[in-house]
């Protein structure tokens, strides 16, 4: 007789462990790179975004929502900082409203890796009010809440010339002083803040003759926005605050007439510092 003996051997493997759902302050989110916006940058400035997982767990639906608006934006004592949303690759825009970051950089978040991710473009050129913008931002997954992060933007005072003083320099002729003159001349300017000048003379307030001053000087009265300053010593004026508008500031000189004088050139160069607080 045959006896056949068959051992039967069932291996079960241990169950899989599953990573919990990622849940409140699952996601470690930081604002990069600078934080400054200089309104007299003509380049384009990138708010970035820098992203960790603080613990393992699955993500599902990893999405980017504002806190208090329903768009993103940046904003300070009611006046705000125009952005869009940026056209980075690892991010599907759902709407003006939401963000939702691809599949592939939950797997990456997964692994451990640090992801970054530009979140919104500031256009350049605005002259809003000089201060600290800011957004929050929550990060949701399936409905979860995962962390917040407060995004700061300091925009820089600032003020910038326009028309014939951008280049710094302005040519006033005179004329002939022989029976007294006045004249004016216009300074443009934006400002984002409070702007104060620094009026400087290089003669003390006089026209020196072009020999030098033992052939004589001439007196004059410099004057902003049709009020006196005195230029015998560096003055300083303040202009008060301003939204970015144009603005224009007038800056005159009178002569009164001569009795006597040795023919000739007279000149001075007066300094104008805009100062922006």
């Amino acid at each position: 007789m045959i006896r056949l003996i068959f051992a039967l051997l069932v291996l079960i493997a241990p169950a899989a462990a599953w990573a919990k759902d990622c849940g409140a302050g699952s996601i470690d989110a930081r604002q990069i790179g600078t934080d400054d916006y200089d309104p007299n940058d003509l380049a384009q400035s990138v708010v970035r975004v820098s992203l960790r997982l603080a613990e393992d767990c699955d993500l599902r639906d990893l999405r980017v929502v504002p806190r208090d608006s329903t768009v993103f934006q940046l904003t300070s004592g009611g006046v705000t900082l125009q952005s869009i949303q940026s056209d980075d690759p690892q991010i599907t825009v759902r709407n003006i409203s939401e963000f939702e970051l691809k599949q592939r950089v939950a797997m990456q978040l997964k692994r451990g890796e640090e992801v970054i991710f530009d979140l919104l473009d500031l256009a350049p050129g605005q002259y809003v009010r000089s201060g600290t913008y800011q957004a929050t931002i929550d990060f949701v997954d399936a409905n979860r809440p995962l962390g917040t992060l407060l995004l700061n933007v300091i925009v820089s005072p600032t003020v910038r010339l326009f028309g014939a003083a951008e280049t710094g320099n302005i040519d006033l002729d005179l004329g002939r002083l022989n029976d007294g003159v006045s004249a004016q001349q216009s300074i443009y300017f934006r400002s984002n803040a409070q702007v104060s000048l620094l009026v400087t003379s290089d003669n003390g307030g006089k026209l020196v003759h072009e020999r030098g001053t033992q052939f004589g000087s001439i007196a004059y009265q410099a004057q902003l926005n049709g009020a006196s300053i005195n230029t015998v010593n560096p003055a300083v004026v303040p202009l008060g605050g301003f939204s970015g508008q144009l603005t224009e500031v007038r800056f005159g000189v009178e002569i009164a007439p001569i009795r006597a004088a040795f023919a000739g050139i007279y000149r001075d160069v007066i300094t104008i510092s805009f100062t922006a607080l």
